[in-house]
Formats: structure tokens, sequence, C-alpha cells
């Protein structure tokens, strides 16, 4: 019984770890999309016709004299937020392959398979012992993957023409796990991902290689590769050169996170190449592309997909890309993504850092710490309240009313108002009103004590007796949260009131902390 028990628990641990996973795209849409609508994602070269066929009952991307020798098929598609791809297709191999291979580039992810002609049965193009037709389900999971976009090439070695060895693929399916809702990006499971901002995001839009500077003395170009433009590339951005960009007006932060899909184009051999924030480097890498199988304009290519984390605060960070150039053969490199996420401060931080832990080193102005966190500091309480009856006693003022608080070094006595900034250390205020008494005159006054109390507790009606005494009004307040003040103290004829600017449900308010009227 123990160990059904067990067993049980393990499937529902084991069922609770399996992610999720979303469809995003699916080619069954294809059924009711025309070439010119398809066109808009998926780019096609060296075709014989199609680009759809029939293969039996199968609609195929590609078949029978469609797909076949040098055809290159490339896509780049933007991804929700996520964490990992899964890539799922039916392959199609058509005819006499005579152990040719069907090679594949997702992102940095690059495969191949090889195929004989005997294998499968007769469904479609020429019939023959060596004229079958093979169905090979394909599933690749990038985990993880952090790029905002997917690259995605499938060619083949094929020799012979269209008519005697073909290809085609459908039932094509992209599904991703997604960050938690309300995320841009989860990678860093250290760090809250409702944290992480994108905060600069540059390509594919062509305008937006202008702030990127070539050896910091021009801008930052556009080429095509397979069909797909990147910035940078052939002949626009060479080997054993860099760009750079200075990104301003960053929030509070405390890290940053890059991510950059890099394209290198012809004979890389063991050459570095840089990625470096504030003139360090944070990143480098040896590349090496003389293995790579794919190609566009008779340049091998190979993408890498970069991502740095690093522990950054300054409001504007510098961010350069280089290469260094051993081989004389001339070679490019371009980038088709680049994002910056930015771990911000907690809400209510102005300066935060990460040791061991995540920490608000300071809040912003009328927000306290608590608990290690920043909160709207609650307004001042009111802890202590004595009232005297001096007799033959006269202020001197002209007025009714005579304000001191110790702490600040202040004495009021004109008509008006005043607007002071308590600092934080200030925990403590003490207040003194004496107000000149008139004969049969009656004094209202309310004392602030907590959000919770009764209203009544601290609110007080003195009658006068006689015109030759003062009363004193003694009042001690602290501060619940440890915050800098904002208080507007106004003098009448008739009142003397001190308000508390504070933050209640994100809008500054003002909240009566003191009061004594005629």
């Amino acid at each position: 019984m123990k160990l059904l028990i067990y067993l049980i628990q393990l499937m529902i641990y084991w069922g609770e770890s399996q992610p999720t996973w979303k469809v995003i795209y699916d080619s069954k849409n294809w059924e009711s999309l025309g070439t010119q609508q398809v066109k808009q994602s998926w780019h096609y070269s060296h075709v014989y016709g199609g680009p759809f066929s029939y293969c039996g009952d199968a609609r195929l991307f590609g078949g029978y004299s469609v797909f076949g020798k040098s055809s290159l098929v490339s896509s780049s598609l933007t991804l929700p937020t996520h964490i990992s791809v899964k890539i799922t297709f039916d392959f199609w191999k058509i005819d006499s392959w005579d152990s040719e291979s069907f090679l594949y580039l997702f992102d940095n992810y690059v495969a191949s398979q090889s195929f004989a002609g005997f294998q499968g049965l007769d469904i479609c193009g020429i019939t023959g012992t060596i004229y079958r037709e093979y169905v090979e389900t394909i599933t690749t999971t990038l985990s993880p993957h952090l790029s905002s976009s997917l690259v995605l090439f499938m060619t083949s070695d094929l020799n012979s023409s269209a008519d005697d060895e073909s290809w085609g693929f459908n039932n094509f399916k992209i599904e991703i796990e997604e960050c938690p809702e309300g995320c841009t990006f989860c990678q860093d499971s250290t760090i809250s991902c409702n944290q992480w901002i994108n905060f600069a995001s540059y390509w594919p839009s062509s305008n937006e290689s202008d702030v990127w500077q070539i050896d910091n003395n021009q801008p930052l170009g556009y080429s095509k590769c397979a069909s797909l433009e990147i910035a940078g590339g052939i002949d626009k951005l060479f080997k054993g050169q860099s760009i750079s960009n200075l990104i301003q007006n960053l929030p509070t932060h405390f890290k940053v996170h890059i991510v950059v899909k890099l394209w290198v184009i012809g004979i890389w051999n063991q050459e570095a190449f840089y990625l470096n924030i504030d003139n360090q480097s944070k990143y480098s890498t040896q590349i090496y592309s003389l293995d790579s199988n794919f190609q566009c304009t008779e340049h091998q290519v190979k993408i890498i997909n970069i991502d740095v984390n690093a522990y950054h605060t300054s409001q504007e960070i510098d961010i350069k890309m280089k290469s260094v150039k051993n081989l004389e053969e001339n070679a490019y490199w371009g980038v088709s993504s680049f994002n910056l996420y930015v771990a911000k401060c907690s809400i209510g931080c102005e300066e935060c850092n990460w040791d061991e832990a995540y920490k608000c080193i300071r809040c912003i102005k009328k927000w306290g710490s608590l608990n290690s966190e920043c909160i709207p500091a609650p307004p001042l309480e009111c802890s202590f309240v004595r009232i005297n009856d001096i007799f033959r006693l006269k202020t001197n003022s002209i007025n009714l009313f005579e304000l001191t608080i110790n702490e600040l070094d202040l004495v009021m006595t004109e008509i008006g108002q005043k607007q002071l900034f308590v600092d934080d250390i200030i925990s403590n205020i003490s207040i003194q009103v004496q107000v000149q008494c008139q004969q049969n005159m009656e004094i209202s006054s309310f004392f602030r004590n907590c959000n919770e109390c009764q209203s009544e507790e601290y609110s007080f009606i003195n009658q006068c007796t006689s015109q030759s005494n003062i009363l004193i009004y003694n009042a001690i307040f602290i501060q619940v949260v440890e915050s800098e003040k904002e208080l507007l103290i106004t003098m009448s004829q008739q009142k003397i009131e001190i308000i508390q600017v504070s933050i209640i449900n994100d809008v500054e308010t003002q909240v009566s902390i003191l009061k004594i009227e005629i």
C-alpha cells in the first residue's frame, strides 16, 4: 500500500514538473492560405515549382519536383516571452535518395538526417523500388531559448534533378514554454521575473541601426542573408570591426541581461568575439564556422545566441560588440535581434543592489523601508498629548496661536503657511501650541493617532474661563516607518493646522495630523 501511494505521488510530481507547451504557430492553416500569405513568413530559393504540392492526400510545402537540389527554405519569426521552444514537423523524403541528407538549422541548433531511396512506400513521384516516399517526424527542443526571435533554415545535399529526388514538409508546429503571466523575461530564477523589463530592443526595423556605430565613426547598415534581413552582414560589417551604442535614461536597477542573435558569415577559424559593457568584457567566444552546412551568397553561415547577465546600476550603459581578425580572408558578421532587459528596483526604491540577495538601499521620497521593502510611509502618529491651562500668562504673539517645534528649531507666530521637509533620521517630533484665551471661547483640537483608531480618542474640547489664561498643547508625534516627511503648516486667526503629504493608494494625499480651532 505504501509503495502504491509513493508511486502515485511520484507520478503527480513528475506530471507537475513537465513544461506546459503553448502552440504559437501551426501549419494546419496552410490549407486556407494562398502563396502570397505564406511568403510573408517563409522565404524559399532554388525551387522548381509550387511552392505547394500533394503527395497522396497530404499537402506539402515543397514536395515532388518542387524542393530539390540547392533548394533553401528560411524564416525568421518573432516569439512571445518564453523560456523554451519546441519545433515539430513531418519531413518527406521523395524518390531516389542515395544516403543523402536533409539539413536544418534552428538558431544555433544544427542537425542532419540521411535517407535512402528504398525507404518508405510509393505515394507520389516516380514509381519503382528506389523511388519511395518516407515520412519522418522531427522534434527539436531549444531550452533554454531566450531570444525574442527564431531563425529557421532547411536544405539538403541532394545532387540530382528535382524530378529524381525531392523533399518537402508539413504539419509544422512551434510551441513555447511561456514565462509566467506579466513577465517579459524569466531566465534568472534568483530574481522575481516581474522585476525585469524589456528596456531596449533593436532590429529588424531598418531605422534602428542609425544609433549603432561601426568603429565609432559610421552608421551600421543592412544586408540580406537567405532572404532574411540582418544589421551588418556581407560587405557591411567585416570581421575585425566593432559596433557600439550608448543607451541612456535607464530606470533605477541592479542588473541587466542582454540577449543577442549573432550571425557569422564566411571563414572564421577560432577567432574571438567579445561583448563589452561599460568597457569591461562580459562575454567572449571563439568562433569556428568551417563546419557550417548553410550558406548565403556562397558564404558559410553560423548563428550564435548570446546572453549576458551582469550587475549594473548606472543610468546609462555603453554596449560594444567587437570581433578579432586573425585570418586574412574577408569574413563578415551581423545581428538580427538585440534585447536589453533591466532588473528594476522594487516599487518605491530609489537605489538598490544585489550582494547575496536583493537589497533596497534608499527609498524614494515619502516611502520608507519596512522588512527590507519600500512601502508608502504612513503619516505621523500622535503618541502623547498633554493640555495645560495656565493663568496670568500671555504669549509674545500678536495672534492667538504660537507654534514651537524643537527638533526643527521652529517658532511660528505669524499668520501664513510654511512647507517643511523633515529628514528621515528625525523619528520623533515634539510640537507645542500655545493658544491665548478669550472670554467664553471654546477651543476644539484633534491629534491624529493611527489609521485604525477611533477618531474621538485624540479629540478634545476646552473652555476658556477668562482672558488671562493660555492653553498649552504639548504633543509628540512619531514616524511609523523611517522616511522623509513633508509638512504643511497653516496658521490663521481662527485655526492652526499641520498637514502631512503622504502616499495613499498610489496618490499623494494631504492628511491632517494636528488641528486646533477656535
